[in-house]
This record gives structure tokens, C-alpha cells and sequence, in this order.
């Protein structure tokens, strides 16, 4: 319809007319693709918000993750040093220590690894939304964070060969029932003798005490990583909610 008016003004040589009208479409225009930017800009921050949110619903989880894995590894350190004063010391015959040394056994064949979440991580930076994060501080600490927590993953790797060569070494202490046994637990079907033999066994074997040696170590190192870990993450977590708060007061 405009444009008709248009055409007809300058049929008529009405240049003023044409040239206000003109200057609607323009105005028109400009004002269309304005409110579009800020449409996609409102959206834009709304999705950042979003991301924030699970930034901190996610490094909350790790933070308990790091805690339980630093239990149950203090846990797994208190078996070796059972077993370690039980091959110092030597260990009572009676049937609930025995017992109790092989479940410390059984407790050391795994160090537990904190494994973080990266799900938030994975999905803004394959998209290609890094930048909604309008805080250059907190996108570094983001990126510095995830970058640390991936070097982590591949430092855990170094615990995976320990668990191995224990693992090995387990199998040439047993019979093939009494490794079901053990396997599944089921100690009240290993006689006593059976145990003190299997003690016997482990305590005299010389690559044990070497691999006990640096388990302990790895436990030890495994609890410090997450330790500095819990310590960056509540960091990180302290800055978002702070940005956060500060997107609400807007």
C-alpha cells in the first residue's frame, strides 16, 4: 500500500510526499531490524543465564563426587596401612582378623577417580556458544577449569596400571574356588586355613609389598588432586553464582 503511495506521489512529481513516504519505509525498516536485534539479544542472555545455572547444578555435583571418592579412598589407605603393619608385625590367627585382612585385600584393588561432569562444557563449546558468556573473567576461569579437570582424566591413567598389576599379582595367591570366593565376597566359605594361606602368600610375595608401596602413594596423590580440585571448583561455583545474582539485579 505504501508503496503505491509512493509511486503515485512521484507520478504526480510530489517529491515531497515520495520522500516522506519513502523515510516511513526506511523508519520502518530500521526499527523492524532493531527490534529483532534486541529480540535475539534478550534470548541470547537468557540462554546464557541458562548455561550459568547448570555451570553451578554441575561443578555442585562435583564437589560431592570429589568428597565421596576422598572417603572412600582414605578408606582404602587405612587397609594398607593394615596391611602393611600385618607384613611388619606379623597378624592374629583368630578368624575375624584374618577375615578383616582380606577384605583390606579386596578394598585395595581399586583407587577411586573423581570423574567430573562435562556435559554443560561439551554442549557450549561443540555449539559454538562460548561466547554468550559475557564476563571475559569467568569464560577464562570456565575454559581454564575444564581444561585442568580433562588434564586430571588423563593423570588418572596412571592409577589404571597400578590396578592392573595388583590384579595380576592377586591371581597367583589363589585357587580358582577360592578366587570365586574372594571375588564375590564370600568369605565365611574360606576356611581359616585357607586365609592364613592366602596371607601367607601375599605377605611373602615381594612384588606386593612394592605395588602396596605405590598404591599407597597413588591414594595419597589421587586425595591431593581432588583436594585442589574441591578448592578451585567451589571458586569457580562462587563466581558464577556472583554473576548470577548480578544478571537478577538488572
Amino acid at each position: 500500500m505504501l508503496l503505491r503511495k509512493i509511486t503515485h506521489h512521484l507520478k504526480e512529481q510530489n517529491w515531497f510526499a515520495a520522500w516522506l513516504d519513502l523515510l516511513i519505509v526506511i523508519l520502518g525498516i530500521l526499527i523492524g531490524l532493531q527490534v529483532n536485534s534486541w529480540n535475539e539479544t534478550r534470548k541470547e542472555k537468557a540462554l546464557e543465564t541458562i548455561y550459568l545455572k547448570r555451570f553451578v547444578t554441575e561443578l555442585k555435583v562435583d564437589l560431592q563426587v570429589f568428597d565421596d571418592s576422598k572417603v572412600r579412598n582414605q578408606y582404602r589407605i587405612e587397609g594398607v596401612d593394615a596391611l602393611i603393619d600385618a607384613i611388619e608385625n606379623g597378624f592374629e590367627t583368630n578368624r575375624d582378623d584374618l577375615i578383616h585382612l582380606l577384605k583390606y585385600i579386596k578394598r585395595i584393588e581399586i583407587i577411586i577417580k573423581a570423574n567430573t561432569g562435562t556435559a554443560t562444557w561439551n554442549e557450549i563449546v561443540s555449539t559454538g556458544r562460548l561466547d554468550l558468556i559475557q564476563d571475559q573473567k569467568l569464560k577464562a576461569s570456565i575454559s581454564n577449569h575444564y581444561q585442568i579437570a580433562d588434564r586430571v582424566r588423563r593423570e588418572n591413567l596412571m592409577f589404571n596400571s597400578t590396578e592392573l598389576r595388583l590384579d595380576q599379582i592377586l591371581d597367583r595367591w589363589f585357587t580358582l574356588k577360592q578366587t570365586l570366593y574372594f571375588a564375590n565376597l564370600q568369605y565365611d566359605k574360606l576356611s581359616s586355613e585357607d586365609i592364613t594361606e592366602i596371607l601367607n602368600k601375599a605377605f611373602s610375595d615381594k612384588e606386593f609389598l612394592t605395588v602396596l608401596s605405590s598404591f599407597a602413594r597413588k591414594l595419597y596423590l589421587a586425595n591431593r588432586i581432588m583436594s585442589r580440585n574441591e578448592v578451585k571448583t567451589q571458586n569457580l561455583i562462587n563466581h558464577l553464582e556472583k554473576t548470577l545474582q548480578e544478571k537478577e539485579k538488572r
